[in-house]
């Protein structure tokens, strides 16, 4: 959880790394790692049972673009 200057705002942050995530690897399009759809629905249930308690789901996801995972170095 990342505190916010904004009242009322909650945010989190995430560090999402091949070398950490070693499964990621299998997730390529193009030469580019892609962050994959179930990774998306992780995070966000992640977040609502850390701020809303349990018992939260997820009726509708909608990913604009596809999130781009940096090459580890």
């Amino acid at each position: 959880r990342v505190r916010s200057a904004l009242r009322d705002v909650v945010q989190f942050e995430s560090l999402i790394e091949q070398r950490s995530v070693p499964c990621l690897r299998d997730h390529r399009v193009s030469d580019r790692t892609i962050l994959p759809g179930a990774a998306y629905v992780d995070l966000a249930l992640s977040a609502a049972l850390r701020v809303f308690g349990a018992g939260m789901g997820i009726d509708e996801l909608v990913i604009g673009e596809p999130l781009v995972v940096a090459d580890d170095e």
